[in-house]
C-alpha cells in the first residue's frame, strides 16, 4: 500500500510539469483553460443544431447531454491543438 502511494505521488509531481503553459498579456495561463473557453463555440453550434432539427426534446436529461458535448469539445480541442 505504501509503495502504491509513493508511486502515485511521484507520478503526480512528474506529470505536473507536462502541462503546456503560455503567456497572454503578461499572465501565464494553462492550455486547458484556453480549450475550455474555445469549447463554448462547438457547444453552441450543437445546441443550435439540436434545436433547429427539433431533437433537443428527445435528448434527456438535457443538462447531462450538454455537459457531455462540452466535455467532448474540450478534450477534442486539447488533442487537436496540443498533441505532440
Amino acid at each position: 500500500m505504501r509503495r502504491v502511494l509513493l508511486a502515485s505521488l511521484a507520478m503526480a509531481f512528474v506529470g505536473a510539469g507536462c502541462d503546456p503553459i503560455f503567456e497572454i498579456d503578461g499572465a501565464f495561463f494553462p492550455a486547458w483553460l484556453v480549450c475550455m473557453v474555445l469549447a463554448v463555440g462547438p457547444l453552441l453550434a450543437v445546441r443550435w443544431a439540436l434545436r433547429r432539427w427539433s431533437v433537443e426534446e428527445h435528448a434527456h436529461p438535457v443538462p447531462l447531454t450538454y455537459c457531455s458535448v462540452y466535455l467532448a469539445s474540450v478534450l477534442l480541442l486539447w488533442l487537436g491543438i496540443y498533441r505532440t
